[in-house]
């Protein structure tokens, strides 16, 4: 089901999100975020396989202290992370303790990284490499056992050199530990058919890594042939740019997408995985097997197509600044509209929401909606969950939701997900805040009287809903009649003081008041000044109570960790860069982490 789903993406990138944003958050703090890189891919054009749909960038000195710094916050009480948290994190700390004897010391250090013979003032970098083919998905497509060469499935990793022999010995060293053993001159393969092969290059200023998989289901013997043989093709690719989108700007992490060129990636690894599968079962049903497991790639490869002409490359980035999406848009697109209008102080609230449609219903639109939003929001129950490269889809899956809460059925989604669809149906802006009251402002479409009762009604519909989940207990419906449209200012009160204004025919608002005397003032929308689309700020109480539903996490002391934790914003804005056109998604906490 898709609700079900959305359910557990949110869920999901609810834990992630935190996760990022302790990081950024500690990041502010430890590591200084490294010099912005000019020359497109930090001069790497010639060394990166071209046209690599997915390149990553990671500065592993900073990213360590950062992890280090969230390893000690997290040890710092134990007794937080309830019954079984002090064993994990002594669990923790002695993986930490495992990783920095193999490093040679602690790898937060300069030094360190350099008795490995590493750079740590330049970036490890990861690009997977194209797939390239010759009709070997095609015949699988067909339920047939191909006869031509598999694609190279891996990725190059580019290691910035400090010390040319000390590097070569660490690499030599490290992968004798792993049970490897070179074949051909640079050529190491595993003890375990599971691991990949491996290919080391090491040069003087930049050293290459190449890594391949290869199918578990071959003979040992084929299996070397077609690994060397994978990594040698690997090593002749054309080198230059990749389709990925180049990075914004350095920082902790930030890992690029082609959308297109990375849905026939995560397509051909699942059908090699599929191939492997089919081979464990009988010759009378593997034709049938390997056409359901292709069927399924197929459908969970919609999670990178769907929209891929229209939102084409992806990036995201985890900096001192916070964690941040960029989906860029296609040829030709227009320039944003900024949002204008808002009437509460949401930048302060608990819990604030900002969302103005209006962008969403010109022409922009066709750059998240689909042609039938309940139907093509299928993909998202296809994506195989054993498959890493859909991890990159996400945000992505969730900003496709996001476009089309309107038009997908009602009853595909959960409360208070459909009553909120509800109030987004009939404004064009719509703004909550909860400190001591609820509030609610919305500023409704232009329409006829009948409908435009009806989308009030919606809205306090909403009000009462999101009040129940807020603060545990129903209110009243807020909507003591109807609304009629002669009446410029309307106020309703229902039996427990819950209040509706109506100050004009396009203006709606909802607000509980704990004195039946009390009378809010009459809201106004104003220039926000800011070009946001949307915007939500939560003080850590509102993030931990919501974890604290999930049964799985029902020991940690959830008041005692919001404490100690700043607000949670997020915000969705157009940017430009260059001649780029992209939506942006921000985020970030507020409050840097202390140990003390």
């Amino acid at each position: 089901m898709i609700r079900t789903k959305i359910k557990s993406l949110l869920t999901l990138s609810s834990i992630l999100f935190f996760c990022i944003c302790v990081l950024s958050a500690c990041a502010t703090q430890k590591a200084a975020q490294a010099p912005i890189v000019e020359e497109p891919w930090g001069g790497l054009v010639e060394i990166l396989p071209e046209n690599s749909p997915i390149v990553a960038e990671i500065h592993g000195r900073d990213l360590l202290k950062s992890v280090k710094f969230v390893l000690d916050w997290f040890s710092a009480e134990p007794e937080n992370w309830g019954a079984q948290g002090a064993s994990m994190i002594r669990m923790a700390n002695l993986y930490w303790k495992l990783f920095s004897s193999t490093a040679g010391g602690d790898p937060t250090l300069d030094a360190t990284w350099h008795g490995i013979g590493v750079d740590a003032e330049r970036p490890i970098v990861l690009a997977v490499h194209p797939v390239v083919q010759d009709g070997w998905m095609d015949a699988i497509e067909a339920g047939q056992q191909p006869t031509v060469n598999a694609p190279v499935l891996g990725f190059r990793m580019i290691v910035p050199t400090h010390t040319e022999n000390v590097l070569r010995n660490f690499v030599s060293d490290a992968l004798k530990t792993a049970s490897y053993t070179l074949r051909e001159e640079g050529i190491w393969g595993p003890s375990d058919t599971s691991f990949p092969w491996i290919w080391v290059n090491v040069g003087p200023v930049q050293s290459e890594i190449d890594v391949v998989f290869v199918s578990t289901h071959s003979t040992t013997e084929t299996r070397e042939r077609e690994a060397i043989s994978a990594l040698k093709r690997a090593r002749g690719f054309k080198r230059g740019a990749p389709k990925a989108p180049v990075f914004p700007e350095s920082s902790l992490i930030s890992i690029s997408v082609h959308q297109e060129t990375a849905a026939t990636f995560a397509r051909a690894t699942a059908y090699s995985r599929a191939l492997g599968l089919s081979n464990r079962v009988s010759i009378d049903e593997r034709s049938a097997y390997l056409s359901k497991l292709v069927a399924q790639a197929i459908r969970g490869s919609q999670a990178f197509e769907v929209r891929s002409q229209e939102l084409p490359m992806s990036r995201y980035t985890l900096s001192s600044s916070g964690f941040s999406m960029d989906f860029l848009l296609g040829d030709g697109a227009p320039r944003m509209r900024s949002s204008a209008l808002g009437g509460i102080d949401s930048g302060t609230s608990d819990i604030g929401f900002f969302m103005d449609l209006r962008p969403l219903n010109d022409e922009r639109a066709r750059y998240l909606k689909l042609p039938d939003a309940e139907r093509g929001l299928q993909f998202i129950d296809n994506e195989d969950p054993e498959d890493f490269v859909y991890m990159f889809t996400l945000f992505r899956s969730l900003a496709l939701i996001a476009g089309n809460l309107l038009d997908a059925a009602p009853e595909a989604f959960s409360e208070p997900w459909a009553s909120l669809v509800g109030a987004l149906d009939g404004a064009d802006v719509l703004e909550i805040s909860q400190n001591q009251n609820l509030q609610i402002l919305a500023h409704l479409k232009e329409r006829p009287a009948d409908r435009r009762q009806d989308a009030a009604r919606d809205v306090a519909s909403f009000f009462q809903i999101l009040h129940a989940h807020l603060n545990g207990e129903a209110a009243p419906n807020p909507v003591a009649g109807v609304v009629p449209d002669s009446v410029e200012s309307l106020s309703l009160t229902g039996s427990s003081g819950s209040t509706v204004f109506l100050p004009s025919k396009n203006l709606f608002f909802a607000q509980e008041v704990n004195d039946r005397e009390t009378t809010p003032g009459d809201p106004q929308f104003q220039d926000r000044g800011e070009d946001d689309i949307a915007f939500f700020r939560a003080e850590p109480i509102w993030l931990v109570r919501f974890l604290s539903e999930q049964s799985a996490y029902s020991e940690i002391e959830y008041g005692r960790i919001a404490q100690r934790l700043g607000a949670i914003e997020a915000r969705i804005s157009p940017h430009t860069q260059g001649e780029l056109e992209m939506i942006r998604w921000q985020m970030e906490m507020k409050k840097p982490l202390v140990v003390d």
